[in-house]
């Protein structure tokens, strides 16, 4: 076993706080199946999000990488493409989605994230969700992932329109 490659959650966790990504005590201690540190996220919404709550339709995609999975150590990265659907605003939101993750070495993932914590301070939003493996490499599994979009443009939430897309920095631990 190449120790190098073993990355516990909680060194995942540590990291993430460091850069602002996760919140410390946000998931277990317990030692990760696979542990992706760094990635981009791009979320759409349609319709855009506004003011007041609505019917939204969300699509995910983007990639993590810096992966460590102690069993398969060629897994260093995944793109990654879902959608979900739920009630949203700008200030709250519950959007479940179905994600899944293209492994660098050929493997999938399907992620069936459930709502999660939504923090938004001026002209970001922090998202911690929790989620489950339903098909694929590590089903059964459960999920965390952490999203930090920071380019959002608050001025469209008070549009006709609203804000119909957001992007920023994301993780994943599966344990």
């Amino acid at each position: 076993m190449n120790r190098r490659r073993l990355v516990s959650a909680a060194a995942v966790i540590g990291l993430g706080a460091s850069l602002g990504l996760v919140a410390p005590g946000s998931v277990s201690a317990q030692e990760s199946l696979i542990a992706c540190g760094s990635g981009n996220q791009t979320q759409r919404y349609s319709p855009g999000l506004t003011n007041t709550p609505r019917d939204i339709t969300i699509h995910v995609s983007g990639s993590v990488g810096n992966c460590a999975d102690p069993a398969n150590p060629d897994r260093a990265y995944a793109t990654f493409e879902g959608s979900g659907q739920g009630k949203a605003s700008c200030l709250l939101g519950v959007l479940p989605t179905t994600v899944t993750y293209k492994w660098s070495d050929g493997g999938t993932s399907k992620i069936y994230f459930q709502a999660g914590v939504d923090v938004k301070p001026a002209g970001q939003s922090f998202v911690t969700v929790n989620g489950v493996v339903i098909a694929g490499e590590y089903e059964g599994h459960h999920a965390v992932k952490h999203i930090l979009l920071t380019n959002v443009n608050i001025a469209k939430c008070s549009s006709q329109d609203g804000l119909d897309e957001t992007g920023g920095s994301t993780n994943l631990i599966i344990t």
